[in-house]
Formats: C-alpha cells, structure tokens, sequence
C-alpha cells in the first residue's frame, strides 16, 4: 500500500494538495497528515520587550506560549492536522510536529515509512520570497523522498 505525507498548513494550497493526493490515489492509499508548529522554545522565550525594544524583557511575557508545553504543542498541531486533513475530505492518521516546517515534515516522512510527500506551493510575490523562505523549497532540498507540489490556482483571468 502506497504511503503519501500530507503536508497541511492554514493555506488553500495545501487544502487543494490534499484533495488532488486523494482524486490521484483514492482510498487505496494510506494517508498521513501532518501540521507543524513553531518551535515552543523559540516562542516562551520570546517577549514583548524583545519585540518592540524594550531591554531584558522589561514588558510583559508572552504568557500564553509560555504555559504551554511542548506536549500540548503536538497536541494541538495533530488537531490541527486531523481538522484539515478533514475539511479537504481526506481519512488520514494526523501528526503534529515542532520545529522548523521543511525538517519537521521531512522526519516525519522518514519515521513513518513514507512513499510519497504532497505539499501545496502558493504564489508569492518576489518581496515576500526574498524574506520569507519556501518551506517547498527547502523541504526538497532536505529529503530524499519524492515531493509532490500542487500549485495552488492564480487569480489570472
């Protein structure tokens, strides 16, 4: 049985990859899905002093990243991925994740045994590319099992 990653995100991309995964492989495939969030580390340590300027953290904490912990962090992610793996109407076993996106999916690629990672790629505009780095890129360049990339549709008419 062929064994696919759903990479899901709080994009319509990666919705519309897990659609077109499931019209390409129907029910015969085993599906995963997987959401991965923000490293809890990175976030608790965070705060609004740290953001805006103040030093050494003189104004408030993020609190609400603070209480919680790395475990309910993978909780949350693996609602999240059984949530969207749902709406775009695909059976899968939902997996949550910590970290850097591009690694995170592609452990959990190699932990679970899979054949095949489905990832949606958006548009972005060249300011935003420049800035922010394509998850899809790096995940292609961190793994050595085949990626799937359905783009999402333009606005051309």
């Amino acid at each position: 049985m062929t064994r696919i990653l759903l990479a899901l995100d709080d994009t319509e991309a990666a919705r519309l990859a897990a659609e077109t995964a499931h019209t390409l492989f129907g029910d015969a495939a085993d599906y995963l899905a997987v959401y991965v969030s923000a490293d809890p580390e990175a976030t608790s340590s965070m705060t609004w002093g740290s953001v805006y300027g103040y030093p050494f953290g003189a104004a408030p904490v993020l609190l609400d990243d603070m209480a919680r912990s790395a475990a309910d962090v993978v909780d949350s992610a693996r609602a999240e991925a059984s949530r969207r793996a749902a709406d775009a109407g695909v059976e899968a076993e939902a997996l949550g994740e910590v970290g850097d996106p591009a690694h995170a999916i592609s452990r959990a690629a190699r932990d679970h045994a899979v054949d095949l990672i489905v990832v949606g790629h958006g548009h972005r505009s060249w300011l935003r590319s420049l800035f922010d780095p394509s998850v899809t890129d790096d995940l292609i360049d961190t793994t050595d099992i085949p990626v799937m990339v359905v783009p999402a549709p333009t606005n051309d008419d």
